[in-house]
């Protein structure tokens, strides 16, 4: 049995989101290209990466410092403490999982869409249509491919970004 506690849970849903966060702007990543390529007076591709560069730095340091914010969220990080059989890199896991169920039922709804909007300008010539959704349809395919990746291995990547966090750290486990 492992003991865990609210502190643990909140540290770890807090580095769940940073990391869907991460998702979500490496899925939008090809619309937003396509889109500032075609049309004037949206973002230069500079001013791009400027704002995914400072977005991953804002998510980068949730997950560094997650710890701290689940410490002022909590009157008492170490109340609530409770036994469970699953470690905290299989609880993580189970984590990153969920948001790969969560974004795969969002890429085929999204791939439902695309299609419907597709038939539905069936008058317009089908190279036209593709052309314009061409963005929108690389993140759907984007956001699929990540989010069976995450499923298939959310424990492995749970263990290698627990390695990551904890490197050069002694005592943890």
């Amino acid at each position: 049995m492992t003991k865990t506690n609210a502190f643990s849970l909140l540290c770890m849903v807090i580095r769940a989101i940073a990391l869907w966060s991460v998702l979500q702007i490496v899925i939008g990543l090809p619309m937003l290209l396509l889109a500032s390529r075609n049309q004037s007076g949206f973002f230069t591709p500079g001013q791009l990466f400027l704002l995914f560069s400072v977005l991953f730095v804002v998510m980068a340091l949730l997950w560094i410092f997650a710890d701290k914010i689940a410490r002022l969220a909590l009157t008492r990080p170490s109340d609530h403490v409770f036994e469970s059989d699953l470690d905290a890199s299989t609880w993580f896991g189970l984590m990153i999982a969920t948001i790969g169920v969560w974004h795969l039922f969002d890429a085929l709804m999204q791939g439902f869409r695309l299609w419907a909007q597709t038939q539905i300008v069936a008058g317009v010539s089908a190279a036209d249509v593709l052309a314009s959704l061409k963005g929108q349809i690389a993140g759907c395919v984007l956001e699929a491919v990540i989010s069976v990746a995450l499923i298939l291995g959310g424990r492995g990547l749970a263990a290698i970004l627990y390695r990551l966090r904890y490197a050069g750290t002694q005592g943890s486990t």
